[in-house]
């Protein structure tokens, strides 16, 4: 599979532009409107945008029972990662949400080592107990903090790790507009 780590690294960028946009305007706006709603927003947005590129570039969306087994869980995680992460807002804020969204790596790293077989040498495991120690001074954990907000947003980061894990599979033998298009898809 053709490598175009540049283009990958444009796509993470704005992923993570627009997840901060949709995160203001929820903020903003958004207080009248469900998890589930806001969710389903933002998947008609993608794939209103989604759709007319994988038709113009042919996109064979072909699946068989196992790869769209995988796809179904895909869109699970990522489900649940931004009701999830729509609730921690809404509970927290955004500050408090997004510094325990920091602990995705975290949790990306113990799955990868569990799931996928990789190292966790000393530096992995270093930087794991920094991850969270950092955390734990970012959030200052006091007796007036909202548990629930805090247990959505790190519910939100166990769910999106989940993802990066389906992704890292997925990534080895599907092209990434067809990943994208129908975790959104099947969302609906």
């Amino acid at each position: 599979m053709n490598t175009n780590y540049s283009l990958g690294i444009a796509l993470k960028i704005l992923n993570l532009l627009l997840i901060t946009i949709y995160s203001l305007l929820l903020i903003k706006f958004g207080q009248g409107f469900a998890a589930s709603q806001f969710c389903f927003l933002i998947v008609l947005i993608a794939l209103v945008f989604l759709l007319p590129t994988v038709l113009f570039l042919k996109i064979n969306l072909k699946l068989t029972r196992r790869v769209f087994k995988l796809h179904i869980l895909r869109a699970f995680f990522n489900c649940g990662g931004i009701i999830s992460w729509v609730s921690a807002l809404r509970h927290i804020g955004a500050n408090e949400a997004t510094a325990i969204s920091y602990t995705i790596p975290i949790f990306t790293s113990i799955l990868a080592w569990f799931y996928c077989g990789e190292k966790l040498n000393g530096k992995c495991l270093i930087g794991v107990f920094s991850g969270i120690i950092g955390t734990l001074i970012v959030l200052r954990p006091s007796f007036d903090v909202n548990a629930l907000g805090i247990l959505y947003a790190a519910f939100s980061a166990c769910m999106w790790a989940c993802y990066d894990i389906i992704c890292k599979k997925q990534t080895k033998t599907e092209h990434y507009l067809k990943q994208v298009f129908l975790t959104f898809y099947l969302r609906l």
